[in-house]
């Protein structure tokens, strides 16, 4: 219990997010690069750019969105899926 209560504290959730956001586009993309270290380092700047790029505060902007817009952009979604 102690342990919840410290990465709660310390919002620590949040970084072992970034972490693994981190080895799994590690995993997924070092195969593109000529050396380890150079994956590593294009991972390392791509992953802390993400969160200062600012994109993700738009995401509390989609709740405002009414409930209507939301269906009918589903549902549009779908249609386009569906006839390909």
């Amino acid at each position: 219990m102690q342990i919840v209560n410290f990465f709660t504290k310390y919002k620590l959730h949040h970084l072992l997010f970034w972490v693994l956001v981190f080895g799994i586009w590690y995993f997924l993309r070092y195969e593109d690069y000529s050396t380890p270290l150079r994956a590593l380092q294009v991972t390392l700047i791509k992953v802390v750019d993400l969160p200062l790029d600012g994109k993700h505060y738009q995401l509390p902007t989609y709740s405002r969105i009414t409930l209507q817009e939301k269906i009918c952009f589903i549902f549009s979604l779908l249609y386009v899926v569906d006839n390909f």
